[in-house]
């Protein structure tokens, strides 16, 4: 089997990740080929919540390989949950494509996990939160998403936001250094990382840089 990488948004990256799942297959005793990022590969658009799919990991198969799509389509779904690129853009669904010589046999939306992540930010004012939230959530992949608002203020202490983040990703850890990370490019600081009430969710306190 060929694997054929379509992703637009890191190409380089996508290809690097394909190598671990083309040694997954391999251990399970397929014999497995990476296409060259510069190859020519088999495309044929498909559209997706009104966007062309972009980010589509394709698998094509010899016609003797016919009956072994099923497994790859296991093998493959398996590989996904733990994925980091192929993950889908402008709202489009990332795919697997199971190809048998020139015919598409199967399209298979590939999984997605989103985790919530609760969020408590100080040490701003509305103006500034309104233009962090702008900075976050253009900066975040069309999936993700940052929701904050005002609490109140009590005298002598700074204003308090609160809100949530949904964050894919193909962990819970993963997503809370996604969102750290992106927080922090914003002028942003972690200074608390606590479970939330009932435990499981993380919860998140964010300070403004440099603030008192």
């Amino acid at each position: 089997m060929r694997l054929e990488s379509l992703d637009r948004d890191d190409p380089h990256g996508a290809h690097a990740e394909l190598g671990d799942l083309a040694a997954q297959l391999e251990g399970d005793g397929f014999d497995v080929e990476i296409a060259a990022l510069d190859a020519p590969i088999r495309a044929r658009l498909q559209k997706s919540a009104g966007s062309v799919v972009i980010d589509v990991l394709q698998v094509v198969l010899d016609e003797s390989e016919r009956h072994l799509i099923d497994a790859v389509i296991g093998a493959v779904t398996s590989w996904a949950v733990h994925r980091r690129f192929f993950a889908g853009s402008n709202q489009a669904t990332p795919q697997l494509v199971v190809w048998v010589e020139r015919d598409i046999v199967q399209p298979v939306a590939l999984p997605t996990n989103k985790f919530d992540i609760l969020l408590r930010v100080t040490g701003i004012d509305q103006a500034a939160l309104s233009r962090l939230l702008e900075r976050i959530n253009q900066s975040l992949p069309d999936d993700d998403v940052v929701v904050l608002q005002r609490v109140g203020t009590v005298p002598d202490m700074p204003t308090l936001y609160s809100g949530s983040a949904r964050i894919m990703s193909a962990g819970r850890e993963e997503a809370v250094r996604r969102l750290c990370a992106t927080f922090e490019l914003a002028g942003m600081a972690l200074i608390r990382r606590e479970a939330a009430p009932g435990g499981g969710v993380p919860f998140l306190h964010f300070e403004a840089a440099g603030a008192a």
